[in-house]
């Protein structure tokens, strides 16, 4: 009967860190083998007026996916005024998510005569 009592405790510390293994799996899964590409919910969000189009993937690098969008201002507004209104040219990073730690970064910059909004995450590496 004492061991009973005793082996309790070790039970239920087992199925802890069984609980904790297979979420950590699940979420390694989920990191490694699903699109790396950041979700198109994270494209820009712009005042009234702003015309938001694309959000196509591409390979910003060997290890990085990315997603671009072409921001365009009311009439009469520059690439270069709509890239300040978009945050400017300086990259902002952290993590996905609270749970998908993938470094990933955002930022804005002209091409021609077009503001482009960009969302990057590092796949691997």
């Amino acid at each position: 009967m004492g061991d009973e009592v005793t082996s309790w405790p070790k039970r239920i510390i087992a199925m802890a860190l069984c609980l904790i293994c297979v979420g950590s799996c699940a979420i390694a899964a989920k990191t490694l083998f699903l699109d790396g590409a950041p979700p198109r919910s994270a494209g820009p969000r712009v005042p009234a007026g702003y015309v938001v189009t694309g959000g196509d993937t591409y390979p910003e690098s060997e290890h990085t996916a990315a997603r671009k969008w072409v921001v365009q201002g009311p009439p009469g507004t520059t690439a270069a005024q709509v890239v300040d209104q978009l945050g400017g040219t300086t990259r902002r990073c952290g993590h996905v998510s609270l749970v998908d730690w993938r470094r990933s970064c955002r930022w804005a910059e002209v091409s021609g005569v077009r503001a482009e909004y960009i969302v990057a995450v590092k796949v691997w590496g």
